[in-house]
């Protein structure tokens, strides 16, 4: 036996001996210690102090997933609190339904609001049950018992799943994950328990009661219903006609969430981040045209298409996920004679259709990885046992498989890492920077300016960490520019000044989150809120800010104002030029 077959058969009989599932718990246990992270301040101040966010009517539980309806008024209020930046689109809109996923997160920040490690031990519940049910999911429809095992084994350890398993705020993927795979799960039990009646209606009932469970964990939940379309056509039996009806109470089931998400105004727009088929056929079109190769070349590595350079479409990341892809279909091209191996393909690429009107990201490549995973074990264990495969056959497999076995087994340190990365993180650039900066009760009703923080994005977190941690915020809450960068501020007016960050504004590829590239900016533009009006002064090539003025309301030097400017990762109140006189500002991090 070759040293590649040996190793190949060590791998299975680890999971048939569950010495993999010792490994396994042994590596989520560091996440105990993650704690919180970005949107989790969200989710956790919607039960703790919700009057710090807008009411919003739609059919959320608690608005834990809803932050702006798409009103005016309500994302000048989340801009003036902080929530937001300055150059928010006043039709900025994001609401989704995830009201089983919100009743996990109410019970955490109910029972245990401080005690993160609890929280995510309640986690670690969903993922048992997201990873006994792929389990059983890859045995089940793997031809091969050897292919299902080893493919649970690449699943299990997957790059893929680590900022999934260890960020709270990801649980609603895998609970649609996992009442998803029970969903298709229980309708094949319903079609393959014999002739008793009361088992077929059984099983068919909790099928669909699985399926509603994963609509309402996610949007991702829509992925089971690939996988069920998948099955029926690959592997189940009997007319076209009838297959198409045991589909039908699923397809009424989409109707129905879809008549909800619509009624309630639920969905997103604005937003560089999310695609809305109905709303933007064409644009969806071009995002999963740009999706398919990079999450496959996900799915196939464990790693982002993105460390070769940008995978957006025509770019260097996309060229290489794209040729990853081919030659990952060329090798399961002789496979696919097998039903099971064309309903892995099929479940995964169908997966594809709804994954793509969202960010993307290793954390929804769950349900694409049930069908790559099997795939990919297929054509290990052909090339480290089939030694009579044509050389060339051999050689051709090699190049994907040597890397995919590395790749794998460097993911086992995935969890262990991510856990440290995420908790210092936070505490690095949220949790630390929001306590130490210098508010107190006495400020409740004055404005506080952050020149340049060290991201944007991480301080429109820090009102809802600040109130996290009980400490008082103030009436208007002002974020400027990135500070990863040096800039200009040039005092213009007593009430003024006109900043340049280097590179302009919008720099990070977050900042588009609450603003869609297609709402371009111009010279003269303004952005009126409480105290504070922005007129953009220049603009870069790409259309991006390069100068705006802020003015506000009341002098500078008024003691309703405070100004502050990140210095050595620290927040120092600024010192203001004469009127007409140019400062420079060093970036945040010196």
């Amino acid at each position: 036996m070759t040293r590649k077959a040996a190793a190949v058969r060590w791998v299975i009989q680890s999971v048939e001996n569950r010495v993999l599932f010792i490994v396994l718990a042994g590596l989520l246990i560091p996440t105990l210690w993650v704690g919180m992270m970005a949107d989790d301040y969200y989710l956790a101040i919607r039960v703790l102090e919700p009057t710090l966010l807008p009411p919003i009517n739609d059919a959320s539980l608690f608005n834990m997933f809803s932050v702006s309806d798409g009103q005016s008024a309500t994302n000048h209020y989340l801009v003036q609190q902080g929530l937001m930046p300055w150059w928010t689109s006043t039709e900025f809109h994001f609401q989704m339904w995830r009201p089983l996923a919100e009743l996990s997160h109410w019970l955490d920040y109910s029972l245990w609001p401080h005690t993160p490690m609890l929280m995510h031990l309640h986690q670690l519940i969903w993922v048992l049950l997201f990873f006994t049910l792929a389990y059983r999911f890859l045995l089940r429809f793997s031809d091969e018992r050897a292919v299902g095992l080893l493919a649970f084994a690449v699943f299990a350890i997957s790059a893929n799943h680590g900022q999934t398993i260890a960020w709270l705020a990801s649980r609603n993927t895998l609970m649609a994950t996992a009442f998803g795979m029970a969903a298709v799960l229980l309708h094949v039990r319903s079609r393959q328990c014999g002739q008793a009646l009361s088992s077929v209606v059984g099983f068919r009932l909790l099928a669909l009661l699985a399926f509603v469970a994963a609509l309402l964990s996610s949007e991702y939940g829509l992925s089971a219903s690939a996988w069920l379309f998948a099955w029926t056509f690959t592997l189940d039996r009997g007319g076209i006609q009838r297959r198409i009806v045991r589909l039908m109470p699923y397809g009424v089931i989409m109707l129905l969430w879809a008549a909800v998400y619509q009624y309630w105004n639920h969905g997103v727009t604005a937003s560089e981040y999310y695609t809305d088929p109905a709303r933007s056929p064409w644009q969806y079109g071009l995002a999963l045209l740009e999706a398919v190769p990079v999450i496959l070349f996900n799915s196939v590595t464990h790693m982002p298409a993105g460390m070769f350079g940008s995978a957006k479409f025509g770019q260097l990341g996309w060229y290489v996920a794209l040729t990853t892809s081919l030659l990952f279909l060329y090798l399961i091209r002789v496979s696919l004679r097998q039903p099971g191996q064309r309903f892995f393909l099929l479940g995964s690429l169908l997966c594809m259709i709804p994954i793509a009107a969202g960010p993307g990201g290793p954390r929804i490549l769950a349900f694409v990885s049930l069908g790559i995973t099997p795939l990919l074990a297929s054509i290990v264990i052909k090339w480290a046992f089939q030694s009579e495969t044509p050389a060339k056959q051999r050689i051709v497999s090699g190049i994907l498989a040597w890397p995919v076995l590395l790749l794998t087994v460097l993911s086992v340190a995935t969890l262990p890492t991510v856990s440290v990365v995420y908790r210092d993180h936070d505490r690095s650039n949220v949790a630390q920077p929001a306590r130490q900066l210098p508010i107190t009760e006495q400020d409740v009703n004055s404005s506080l300016v952050l020149i340049n923080p060290n991201s944007m994005f991480y301080a429109i977190f820090y009102p809802l960490s600040r109130a996290y941690q009980g400490l008082p915020n103030p009436r208007n809450f002002y974020p400027l520019a990135s500070g990863d960068r040096s800039m200009t501020l040039q005092r213009d007016a007593e009430h003024s000044f006109v900043l340049t960050p280097k590179d302009g504004f919008l720099l990070e590829p977050a900042a588009y989150f609450m603003r869609s590239k297609s709402e371009l900016f111009s010279v003269g533009q303004r952005f009126e809120y409480e105290g504070l009006e922005v007129e953009i002064l220049s603009l870069l090539q790409d259309g991006r800010p390069a100068t705006a003025r802020f003015a506000f309301t009341k002098s500078l030097a008024s003691d309703d104002i405070h100004l502050l400017r990140c210095e050595d990762h620290r927040f120092l109140p600024l010192q203001l030029p004469s009127v007409g006189a140019t400062i420079n500002l060093a970036p945040c991090g010196g």
